[in-house]
Formats: structure tokens, C-alpha cells, sequence
């Protein structure tokens, strides 16, 4: 996996999962102590995993975490964000929004340091307030939870770490 670090970005590049607790760990919390981040990633999603998919879990030291997530089921999937602080928790999600599995995608949870927003492909799809603090620091992981629950099953091509809210104009897109 290729590491690309910038003054307010990191970017992560490459990697296939087989919905087996095949996850990257990285011994670092790229959003640590930001008031406001955004975390996008470019995956493809693939059928047959399972219902439950954390493919990206940041988690402090200290117990506060974000993760990306997709709910899997026969229709499709649908994208599912997490924030945990001191203050409190927020989750975003939503069964109706469905989308078909094989297709490259992006997902974006922004967190502004008062709302939390989840973006597919660059469109808001959730928003809504979120406490407020601070992710410490601690690690990261890719393709599953920390602790082996959870596989993702897919691709993920990219992802990126930006040590600020971006607008919907900003975010990635997916390739296809």
C-alpha cells in the first residue's frame, strides 16, 4: 500500500479485500487533534460479503473513532458514517438509499466540528449534528475493524485525509 503524506492531506493508494479479516493496519491517526476533517474513499463493492462492512476505522487512544461503513443486502448497498467523541456519538445512515454493488464509488464523511455529512460520488446523501471534539491519537484501519469484525469485500482504490471540511465541489470522484 502507497503512503502519500501533504502538509493537510494523506492520501492511502491500492488495495483488494476478500471479505475475510484481511485488514491493513497503519500505526497512525491521520486526523488526530483536527476540529474539522474530512475522510474519502474511492471503492468498489462487490457482492456476497457481509451485512455489515467497516472498510475504515480510525480509533484514538483514548476511545473516540470515526469509521466508514456499508451495509450490505441483496438490492445493493447502502453507506453508513460513525463518530464517536468525548461529547458523544452520531451515525448516519439510511436503507433507501441503495446502491448496486461492482461499481467504483466515493464516500465522504465530513465532519465540520458541529455537523457530520456522508457524500457517495459527490452528492450529499445525510447530514446532521454531530458532537463536538477530537479524534486522538492512535491507529488506523483498512479493510475490516480494528478488532477483525466486520470485513469489507471489494476494492479500495484510494484513500485520502484532509485536515479540513471540504465542500461537495472538493471531494473525489470515482474514475468510472
Amino acid at each position: 500500500m502507497k503512503v502519500v503524506k501533504r502538509k493537510t492531506e494523506w492520501t492511502y493508494r491500492g488495495v483488494l479485500f476478500g471479505g475475510i479479516p484481511d485488514k491493513r493496519v497503519v500505526e497512525e491517526n491521520p486526523v488526530a487533534g483536527a476540529s474539522a476533517f474530512t475522510v474519502e474513499v474511492c471503492f468498489r463493492p462487490d457482492a456476497g460479503g457481509e451485512a455489515e462492512q467497516r472498510f475504515l476505522h480510525i480509533q484514538g487512544d483514548d476511545g473516540s473513532r470515526a469509521l466508514l461503513e456499508l451495509r450490505s443486502g441483496e438490492a445493493g448497498w447502502y453507506g453508513d458514517v460513525f463518530v464517536q467523541l468525548e461529547a458523544g456519538n452520531r451515525f448516519l445512515n439510511d436503507p433507501a438509499l441503495v446502491h448496486p454493488f461492482g461499481h467504483w464509488y466515493t464516500m465522504a464523511l465530513v465532519y465540520t466540528g458541529k455537523e457530520l455529512r456522508q457524500y457517495v460520488n459527490g452528492v450529499l446523501e445525510l447530514a446532521g449534528a454531530a458532537p463536538r471534539g477530537m479524534i486522538g491519537p492512535g491507529r488506523t484501519s483498512i479493510g475490516a475493524r480494528l478488532n477483525d469484525i466486520s470485513p469489507f469485500t471489494g476494492e479500495i482504490a484510494q484513500i485520502r485525509f484532509t485536515l479540513e471540511a471540504l465542500e461537495a465541489a472538493s471531494l473525489m470522484l470515482p474514475d468510472e
